[in-house]
């Protein structure tokens, strides 16, 4: 039972870690009107600066 626990937190956080990351992609690549995908991309790197997915998945501490 703990393991089951545990994996599924595993998963909550490598979704919480890599979700402004994919917002961003979202925001550059997807078909939508100019400032849909501007709020997606504002969005996305307000969150990156709140969560640092980049600083997580490293290891490193890198302030921006």
């Amino acid at each position: 039972m703990k393991a089951f626990f545990a994996s599924i937190l595993l998963l909550i956080t490598i979704a919480i870690i890599c979700y402004p990351l994919y917002i961003v992609w979202q925001g550059l690549t997807s078909e939508m009107p100019m400032y849909g995908r501007i709020i997606m991309v504002v969005l996305g790197l307000f969150l990156c600066w709140l969560v640092k997915p980049i600083s997580v998945l490293t290891g490193k501490d890198l302030k921006f």
